[in-house]
């Protein structure tokens, strides 16, 4: 009796320890398998306002802005700001397609959005981008182009995608729901305002989800999805608020007024500024908050305490906010299609005519170059980078537009004056890939027009590329829509 039970208890203590044992390899594996937790990426520009708060305030100053570096025409419209991954890469939104660029606007790879895209990316610490598009649709995609997968709202995404600290992805949409969705693209909770969401939502220190609505109010959620409070104002809102060090929300509204809420949804402050607020507020590091009155033409200042500290009126109506640079240096565009930059205290230093509408504050990349997203283009100011053959050893001659552009059974291209004989025009994919070559007979001392053929290409994105026989190169790019 003794012996069976002594080897009982072995047999038992055996069999708890292979239990054990066992669990511990399920532990180990499961840390080892699971993906990594995904929190914003630590880059220049990572989302809407570049953060969960939306300040708007980068760490990088911009150098001399008003060179123009390069310009990345795509054939379609821009109608948001990029947004940047760790290693610069610019991700672009535009009506046709999500591009990867370069620092350079060389392109990595472009993917095709049905219904286009009106908003900001959001890229995450796992290089994940999260686009939204037009026809109801939010995107995972990763950065080698793998889409991980698709959620449908119901609604138009016209709002930018916010990615909080715990991964998780927040978005509204026209039906008028903020939608919470984990990694994997899964819903975990979603909260029906009064109007369409056209504005980024926005998260305070302890998780609390901030989002205005055209129902003219601005709603506080939980983490978990249910109403805080709700503030009403006089008219719709569409921009989004901004959430200081603090805690307080501050956003504007059509009803000509700019707010400041406390957490608890109380006013602490509000003001008059004459017209329509429709875009963010930003915060620089001192604490003032700038607004953007639209059709009043005015940016204002204020202090913590809502008192004014200046206003600059520009030459157009301010539809889109401003960015603060790590130096304090206040950048915005009007709709008399300029960008300007502010000091501090609200004197111009300079400003630049972008030539045609800019409808998104600009981004200040590492290189200090700033980028403006116009009708067509993104477009890229100073900063310690060269375009695309800007340097005398790349480019010695400059590419005119390729017409008409889109493009269906034939482009016509102006070879350059100054271009040597025997060069090479490619035109190249969204890869790089040569897709058509022809060997240009053009003399150096007059432009030539030729006709080229592109019955044959399928639709998408491609650039005409030149390349002399010193080496020389430039590129423009056109769309081809049979």
């Amino acid at each position: 009796m003794m012996q069976y039970t002594a080897q009982t208890k072995l047999h038992r203590a055996i069999s708890r320890r292979a239990i054990f044992a066992f669990i511990a390899a399920v532990f180990l594996f499961g840390l080892q398998a699971s993906p990594a937790h995904a929190q914003p990426v630590h880059s220049a520009w990572p989302m809407y306002g570049h953060d969960a708060q939306h300040t708007c305030q980068t760490d990088f100053g911009a150098t001399i802005g008003r060179k123009l570096r390069w310009a990345f025409p795509n054939g379609s419209s821009v109608q948001s700001a990029p947004a940047m991954g760790a290693d610069s890469t610019i991700y672009l939104g535009t009506t046709l397609a999500l591009y990867a660029l370069d620092e350079l606007a060389q392109i990595k790879w472009s993917h095709f959005i049905p219904g286009g895209i009106v908003s900001t990316p959001a890229v995450d610490s796992n290089k994940v981008v999260y686009v939204g598009s037009l026809f109801d649709t939010l995107y995972a995609i990763r950065s080698d182009e793998v889409v991980l997968w698709k959620f449908y709202t119901g609604g138009i995404i016209a709002c930018s995608p916010t990615i909080g600290p715990d991964g998780r992805i927040y978005l509204g949409s026209s039906n008028g729901a903020l939608s919470a969705i984990d990694q994997d693209g899964n819903l975990l909770w979603k909260f029906q305002t009064g109007g369409g969401i056209v504005s980024s939502p926005a998260l305070d220190a302890n998780g609390a989800i901030y989002v205005t609505s055209q129902d003219s109010a601005i709603y506080s959620i939980t983490s978990g999805g249910q109403q805080r409070w709700k503030f009403s104002t006089g008219g719709f809102i569409e921009g989004s608020p901004a959430i200081g060090k603090n805690g307080n929300i501050y956003f504007g509204s059509k009803d000509g007024k700019v707010y400041c809420l406390d957490s608890l949804g109380a006013t602490k402050w509000s003001d008059t500024v004459g017209a329509g607020v429709t875009s963010t507020p930003a915060l620089a590091k001192d604490g003032t908050i700038y607004f953007a009155a639209g059709a009043n033409m005015t940016l204002f200042a204020y202090t913590p305490d809502g008192n004014r500290k200046w206003s600059f009126k520009a030459g157009g109506e301010l539809r889109s906010g401003c960015t603060i640079a790590g130096d304090g240096m206040i950048y915005f565009t009007a709709y008399n299609n300029t960008l300007y930059q502010l000091d501090a205290a609200g004197k111009r230093v300079w400003s630049f005519v972008a030539g045609s509408f800019v409808y998104a504050p600009p981004i200040i990349a590492p290189s200090g170059a700033i980028y403006l997203s116009q009708t067509d283009t993104l477009t890229a100011l100073g900063g310690n980078i060269l375009a695309v053959g800007n340097s005398n050893s790349s480019r010695d001659f400059q590419l005119s537009a390729v017409y008409p552009n889109p493009a269906d059974a034939r482009i016509g291209i102006t070879i350059p004056k100054g271009l040597a004989s025997e060069s090479v025009i490619s035109i190249v994919n969204s890869l790089g890939q040569e897709v058509k070559a022809i060997v240009s007979t053009n003399s150096a001392r007059q432009s030539t027009n030729i006709e080229v053929s592109t019955a044959e290409l399928a639709n998408g994105v491609y650039s005409v590329q030149f390349r002399s026989a010193s080496g020389a190169m430039a590129r423009s790019r056109f769309v081809v829509q049979h």
